[in-house]
């Protein structure tokens, strides 16, 4: 159903400001409307009792605007029997359009017995051979200056709230940061002075401080590795209970240790065998050719330990 909600022309709101309207304005108001529920629905202008501010209780909806010449016209949807029904008997004569600054329709109100703001428009009819009188008014915007000035104060003080907020958040993170060193530069601490006392404890256990360096740096490992990585952070909570378990076993192993290796010498190998000694001919005539053979030999004696003087004999003639 459409029906005629305004028209240009000057006209004086309910709150006795007057506006000049011209077609653009009207067709302003039209694309405006259409152009935002076409995005989102949830935004439709509903039609109400009267000018209430929170827009409820709604009886209808707009489901588009339009430009008649001067005339702006209004699709109605989902109306209730109860509205139309009221209107039929005449509890309401004319409709009220409510306006944002933007010119962004707000709602429809329909009212009852009032001096008309805008006058010339159509009856309209919500039956067929029924006339109902229905005369638009006009009412720019349902917010005082004085609302609009206490809204404006409510903003201001929750950008400020919102402020005080981040930087208050912005201390707390950074504390946090700082508590989470301290304690990561206690455990290095603590690694460190338990395994020093560890060797001091046992005569056997020799490290190099290299050695134990590494030590601490691997405790630090295992002990950072059960750390739960604090939400949209860049450093760790500071809950570290998870790994103690296997840092316990770690500490018990260290102090557990002992040297496996002593500087003793545990076995010495035996000198190769001077074959000379057992095979010489010294003071012997002995022929050029047989003495080559021999010193051949032994050449392969001690090149092979485990070969016979006749074997190295045999392989010295090969």
């Amino acid at each position: 159903m459409w029906i005629e909600i305004f028209k240009t022309g000057t006209h004086t709101d309910s709150a006795g400001r007057e506006r000049n309207f011209t077609s653009e304005d009207i067709s302003a108001i039209a694309d405006k409307y259409n152009q935002s529920i076409a995005v989102d629905k949830s935004g439709e202008a509903p039609i109400v009792i009267g000018h209430p501010k929170d827009n409820t209780p709604a009886y209808g909806w707009v489901e588009r605007l339009a430009r008649r010449g001067e005339i702006l016209l209004a699709k109605l949807k989902n109306l209730s029997p109860e509205i139309i029904e009221q209107v039929r008997q005449g509890a309401f004569r004319k409709v009220s359009v409510s306006l944002f600054p933007d010119l962004m329709l707000r709602h429809i109100g329909l009212l009852g017995a009032a001096t008309p703001a805008v006058k010339g428009l159509k009856n309209i009819s919500f039956a067929e051979g029924e006339n109902t009188e229905i005369i638009s008014d006009f009412n720019f915007n349902d917010f005082s200056d004085k609302e609009g000035t206490k809204d404006s104060d409510l903003i201001e003080k929750i950008n400020f709230l919102e402020n005080e907020n981040k930087k208050i958040q912005k201390k707390l993170e950074e504390k946090d940061q700082q508590i989470h060193k301290l304690i990561k530069e206690a455990k290095t601490k603590e690694f460190r002075e338990f395994i020093n006392s560890s060797v001091k404890a046992q005569n056997s256990l020799k490290l190099s401080p290299a050695q134990s360096e590494n030590l601490v740096e691997i405790m630090q490992l295992v002990y950072e590795r059960g750390l739960k990585k604090e939400e949209n952070t860049d450093w760790n909570a500071s809950d570290f209970s998870e790994n103690e378990d296997l840092l316990e076993k770690i500490k018990s192993f260290i102090y557990g240790l002992s040297t496996q290796i002593t500087t003793e010498e545990f076995a010495v190998r035996q000198s190769k065998k001077d074959n000379s000694d057992y095979y010489s001919f010294s003071g012997r005539k002995v022929q050029p050719d047989r003495m080559l053979l021999h010193n051949r030999a032994l050449e392969i004696m001690n090149e092979n330990p485990t070969l016979s003087y006749e074997e190295a004999i045999i392989e010295a003639q090969s």
